[in-house]
């Protein structure tokens, strides 16, 4: 492992180098955390006036293909965006303006094509995504998708000014905005508990209220100029960029329809259940893996267009190894500790000890696929900067019909478990599939040093897991069970990380960032 040290010493950054990059990053991530707190409000709130009962289900199909939709069609306009509105500006503020503007209201206009859509065709849809939903819940999931259908436009909104904010660098607004819909969902529930429609009404209303607030901010500092014209070469060139991005985006959504299609087809309340450990397994993702992994990428971009592959490789496989030493122990603690988590937080009104069994149970079987997902992500972003987004595609169509067959098969072993299970492994298969594209892109990735601080991390999680088993045998599951083994379990994993050499690049890294240690000074031959 002390090689492993060694790579690190060498290729930490200079302090100075990006000092404000590092700040924004701390900001966008602290704001991002905040809402995400918000979030899980909410899903407390949620809990406890639906629980997992088959309103809750009718819900949740209804709601998944405007945000399916949402998702492909507003998740990845930031890539594409950003880079034509700095090429427009180069142009003038007009140019930039009306690049804005037009993509704005193309997109605006097929995405409300795509709501009426919703709305006629509602019937036929919730039969081919819960096909075996009651007559009941039929209904009812009918009567939700049409009103749910006006949530993509407003996403579609969102999606592109909050692009435009980005472009502009106004970080914390856009990682605030999310708290808009979700504060006013919550108001929703409460002023209408136990009230499905309200909820729905509530999801609508505070998806357009985030979209007029952003889009408000984002027209103001895009004035129009003269007649627009929708159709220019900064437009097409935002389309031909979104396009890629926009195919790997529909794998992505199909697989998380398909776990839900297949969820459906066990016992009432497994949808709502898979939908809750979804969404509880995102929220570590976001805050560990997504957020991690959007830093990284203006440097691997900066990196690419320099050509320095050799610093690349560099940067990412450090990237992996901090990624991974905190997946790893967060794995173990879901695995340990998920469900008496869920039972604490959310298990009460008309969330139950069943529903806690089953949403315990998925989250398991998705938090075995963080690692990996650690791992792949660097990938992508790699694949990103280096403008190979159309390998995604490729990864995303290798993927899906590998997660229809193993859902169909793990479900039926081992009920909503299999499904999250499932995930993992196809996460498993396609950071391999992602490694060995990038290795061949910009040369090895994985070499024996960054393989041997990969396994340690994994192995002390799994050492300290195991430890923290042990101690709760032998005390008990009660509280003063609960947190000694808790402790066993980081104190285990902390000495274990300090014996490989994990930590030290880590603290020093952190103490160069707040200004306690000196950066390392430049020496001919040796990257600092």
């Amino acid at each position: 492992m002390k090689a492993v040290v060694e790579m690190e010493r060498e290729n930490l950054p200079v302090a100075s180098q990006a000092p404000a990059g590092m700040r924004h990053s701390v900001v966008f991530g602290t704001t991002a955390a905040a809402v995400y707190s918000l979030v899980l409000v909410k899903a407390i709130v949620m809990t406890g006036a639906f629980g997992t009962g088959p309103e809750m289900d009718a819900f949740t199909m209804a709601l998944l293909i405007p945000n399916l939709l949402a998702t492909i069609a507003a998740g990845n306009c930031g890539p594409a965006m950003v880079p034509v509105l700095a090429s427009a500006a180069r142009e003038g503020q007009s140019a930039r303006a009306a690049a804005f503007r037009a993509t704005l209201w193309l997109s605006l206009a097929a995405s409300v094509a795509a709501a009426a859509g919703l709305y006629a065709l509602a019937g036929p849809l919730v039969s081919a995504i819960a096909p075996r939903f009651d007559a009941v819940r039929h209904a009812r999931a009918i009567e939700l998708l049409r009103l749910l259908s006006l949530v993509p436009p407003a996403s579609v909104v969102s999606g592109y000014c909050s692009a435009e904010l980005l472009s502009r660098r106004k970080y914390v607004l856009v990682a605030a905005a999310p708290a808009i819909s979700t504060a006013i969902t919550i108001a929703v529930i409460l002023g209408f508990p136990r009230s499905i429609t309200a909820l729905a009404y509530g999801v609508v209303a505070g998806t357009v209220a985030q979209a007029a607030i952003i889009m408000m901010l984002s027209l103001r500092s895009n004035p129009a100029a003269g007649r627009l014209r929708l159709w220019t070469p900064h437009t097409r060139g935002i389309v031909m960029a979104q396009l890629p991005l926009t195919g790997a985006a529909v794998f992505g959504v199909a697989n998380a329809s398909i776990d839900q299609t297949f969820a459906s087809l066990l016992p009432t309340g497994n949808v709502s259940a898979l939908n809750y450990a979804t969404g509880l397994h995102s929220l570590l993702l976001q805050s560990v893996v997504m957020g991690a992994t959007w830093v990284a990428l203006p440097e691997f971009s900066e990196l690419a267009s320099s050509g320095d592959l050799q610093k690349m490789r560099e940067r990412a496989r450090q990237y992996m190894i901090a990624l991974t030493a905190v997946a790893a122990p967060l794995t173990a603690a879901v695995l340990l500790f998920g469900s008496t988590g869920v039972h604490a937080v959310f298990e009460r009104h008309a969330f139950t000890a069943h529903s806690t069994a089953l949403v315990g149970g998925a989250w398991s079987g998705y938090a075995l696929g963080l690692v990996p997902m650690a791992i792949g992500m660097v990938c992508v972003r790699i694949l990103n900067a280096t403008g190979a987004n159309r390998a995604l595609i490729v990864v995303g169509a290798t993927m899906l019909p590998l997660n229809a067959v193993l859902d169909y098969i793990l479900m039926r072993v081992f009920g909503i478990y299999g499904i999250g299970l499932s995930t993992s492994l196809v996460v498993c298969c396609s950071a391999a599939l992602l490694l060995y594209m990038v290795s061949r892109r910009i040369g090895k990735l994985i070499d024996a040093a960054t393989a041997r601080a990969l396994l340690c991390a994994v192995l002390a999680a799994a050492v300290g897991g195991i430890t923290c088993v042990g101690v709760r045998r032998l005390i008990g599951n009660g509280g003063a069970g609960l947190v000694i083994s808790a402790a066993f379990l980081v104190l285990s994993i902390g000495v274990l990380y300090a014996m490989a050499g994990l930590l030290e690049p880590v603290s020093t890294r952190w103490l160069r960032f707040i200004g306690a240690q000196p950066p390392l000074e430049e020496k001919p031959g040796v990257p600092v």
